[in-house]
């Protein structure tokens, strides 16, 4: 396995494992603003993410560094503390998930070899980028 594959692996697993955890559920799937009667969700959220999608981004490597990755996983919630005024279950569930990446993603950076998310097919990303 290459240190791409490795790395993808172990941010799918990161992904993975929030997106199971109790306070991980409302950043599961997409939001569905009709079936939850916010129609102004997507006015003011435009650039909607969730884990779903990332784990989907992950296997299709859509992504080509960890960054990337980061930027999505923070995109989710960015999205939640936008949308919910801060006393909301939900922006307080984004805020204990959040912390809980934070601190997973350390732990990742000290793992990984490579950043990178995708082979060139000629070595790269089997060192630090």
């Amino acid at each position: 396995m290459s240190a791409c594959d490795k790395a993808r692996k172990e941010c799918l697993a990161v992904t993975r494992t929030l997106a199971s955890n109790k306070n991980g559920a409302p950043f599961a799937k997409p939001v569905d603003y009709v079936k939850f009667n916010i129609p102004d969700y997507p006015l003011v959220i435009k650039h909607p993410m969730d884990f779903g999608t990332i784990q989907k981004k992950l296997t299709g490597q859509e992504y080509s560094t960890v960054d990337e990755w980061e930027c999505d996983m923070r995109l989710v919630f960015a999205n939640a503390a936008t949308f919910n005024p801060v006393d909301h279950v939900v922006h307080q569930m984004a805020l204990t998930v959040r912390g809980m990446f934070e601190k997973k993603l350390a732990g990742l950076h000290e793992k990984l070899s490579t950043r990178s998310l995708k082979d060139d097919g000629r070595g790269a990303g089997s060192g630090k980028t």
